[in-house]
């Protein structure tokens, strides 16, 4: 951490960061939240090999120095980062134990259904990339059920009439789309709907006379 916040004399730089935090792993690595946001954003500078600077944290976590400094100390005793005098920070592998077992996840919960490959034709090394960034974010279970919604979506277009094929495993995780967010529920529901319209009210024939003296007698 080479620069000062405060040497920006004029004004101190716009945050312009943001962090998801999947709280699941947050736990499980034994992270406070402020922990968790500055050590995601330690990984991402030890991972593309860039210096780790107070302002370019300033501008990433909202931390000033002091408490980036705290906050470090916190994640080295914790065993994440180790001193150095680099400027690129020095990480252990305690960040990714929490996502160890992704790449078998992947496989047989979301590559897989039941055994059978679901998402045929698409890449699976890039679409690996996508569910390990999603993950960070989101617990398996979502990933997983918004899947499954998306395979039941298809199967009632497919009654409906429409051929629609099933997208490119890769542009369904891409973050830039985020349709494993999308309700698949709802549009199912809708076309249910379609499929089997609620019965129309039988009309009520006019009541005749003998009819309405049954009635009063």
């Amino acid at each position: 951490m080479s620069d000062k916040i405060m040497d920006h004399v004029v004004q101190k730089p716009d945050i312009t960061g943001s962090t998801t935090i999947n709280h699941a792993a947050r736990v499980e690595l034994g992270l406070n939240c402020s922990e968790y946001v500055l050590m995601s954003y330690v990984f991402h500078c030890a991972k593309n090999n860039k210096p780790l600077t107070v302002m370019e944290t300033y501008q990433k976590t909202g931390f000033e120095e002091e408490a980036q400094l705290q906050v470090i100390r916190g994640l080295v005793q914790k065993g994440f980062v180790l001193f150095s005098p680099n400027e690129v920070p020095q990480v252990t592998s305690k960040w990714e134990s929490a996502f160890t077992n992704i790449e078998d996840e992947f496989e047989n919960l979301f590559w897989k259904k039941d055994g059978k490959v679901v998402w045929l034709g698409s890449s699976r090394k890039q679409s690996l990339t996508f569910y390990v960034k999603a993950r960070k974010k989101y617990p398996k279970e979502t990933l997983i059920e918004n899947r499954n919604d998306y395979i039941e979506y298809l199967d009632m277009e497919h009654k409906r009439g429409f051929n629609r094929q099933i997208m490119g495993c890769e542009k369904y995780l891409n973050e830039k789309n985020e349709y494993y967010l999308v309700d698949w529920k709802v549009l199912i529901e809708r076309i249910k709907k379609e499929l089997h319209p609620k019965e129309e009210t039988k009309i009520v024939e006019p009541l005749t006379k003998e009819s309405r003296k049954k009635m009063y007698e």
